[in-house]
């Protein structure tokens, strides 16, 4: 009789941490669409188009306080393919901007900061192999950069000692 009752209760116990479990996901659920529902919502703008009407320009906004904020820009080619994207903060270009062939490969990636670009900035050829790299401080070319021709040569340039 005794194993009877704590089956029995090993039962009672399974019930209620089930019950407490779907009381926790509701809760989890309704919060989550509180959020969601509360969050601020993208607005995608086609700024710019093309003469047949497609899409040059669509930057994406959210809205807050009555106040449409800038926060992404994608540029398309004339055919539709993916040009340039990349983030912004303050209207200013901020983040990682990538630029693309209109075959879809990587034509260059750089970061900016402030609207200025900060950090790595890589240019590829079709094909894929690098360009050109090199880091960029506020805007200008700074250190050493590393020029690359079609057959795999090499070309260094130093920034900081050009105008010495």
């Amino acid at each position: 009789m005794k194993i009877k009752k704590e089956k029995d209760l090993n039962s009672t116990d399974k019930s209620n941490t089930l019950k407490s479990m779907k009381n926790i996901l509701f809760v989890s659920a309704l919060l989550l669409s509180l959020l969601i529902g509360c969050a601020p919502q993208s607005i995608n703008e086609v700024e710019t188009t093309y003469e047949d009407g497609s899409p040059k320009t669509v930057r994406t906004y959210v809205e807050e306080d009555g106040e449409k904020i800038l926060q992404h820009e994608k540029s398309y080619y004339k055919t539709g393919e993916l040009k340039m994207e990349g983030a912004y903060q303050n209207n200013k270009r901020h983040g990682k901007w990538v630029s693309y062939y209109k075959d879809g490969s990587k034509w260059a990636e750089a970061t900016y900061e402030n609207g200025k670009e900060e950090g790595m900035k890589i240019v590829y050829y079709k094909n894929g192999k690098v360009y050109y790299q090199g880091r960029m401080n506020a805007g200008e070319r700074t250190g050493t950069w590393t020029f690359y021709d079609v057959e795999g040569g090499r070309t260094t340039i130093n920034y900081d000692k050009k105008n010495d």
